[in-house]
């Protein structure tokens, strides 16, 4: 959701503001096609430390509730939490009857991607310390994207080993700075 391109913009119907690009980078679609000049623009980025300070505070929110509640129900008011504001927006969009269709399978998804793992870091909180839990949290993207080239054959472009080689560069300077 970072950069936007001018089809993307008209399949949404979204109003693109008029704001100057902050700069402009390249992307390769599934197919391998090069997409060139795809803008971040200012917004986008006050969207992504947003999104980043919604995500830190999170996990301080597991450390200080998982001892009170316990894992498990740390995890269940997350997701009711959640539910209650999303619902209404299936609301608003209309989308009911695809909830109502497809329910099982959304189901299914909600708990492994969302109530199990809320759950094991609220278990997480409890037995290990918070820089610990950075570390672990920091190397998951990179756990993911070895996934993602093993499993199903994604690229490692260049700009991409060049991401991983800086979050790599991070993590270890949280181990570093952690064993000092």
């Amino acid at each position: 959701w970072l950069c936007y391109d001018n089809e993307a913009y008209m399949n949404t119907g979204i109003q693109r503001s008029g704001s100057t690009p902050l700069f402009s980078a390249t992307t390769t679609t599934p197919a391998g096609k090069v997409i060139l000049g795809k803008q971040v623009r200012r917004k986008n980025l006050q969207d992504l430390i947003l999104l980043a300070a919604l995500w830190g505070a999170s996990f301080l929110f597991m450390r200080i509730t998982a001892p009170a509640f316990g894992p498990w129900a740390m995890a269940g008011l997350r997701v009711a939490g959640a539910a209650l504001l999303l619902l209404p927006v299936v609301h608003w969009r209309g989308d009911w009857a695809q909830l109502r269709a497809h329910w099982p399978a959304l189901a299914v998804v909600g708990l492994t991607n969302s109530a199990l793992p809320f759950a094991l870091f609220g278990y997480a909180a409890l037995h290990l310390t918070g820089g610990l839990s950075a570390i672990f949290n920091a190397a998951t993207p990179l756990f993911g994207a070895l996934f993602a080239w093993l499993w199903l054959r994604e690229a490692l472009t260049a700009w991409r080993m060049a991401g991983l080689a800086l979050g790599f560069v991070g993590v270890a300077g949280l181990v570093t700075a952690r064993t000092q």
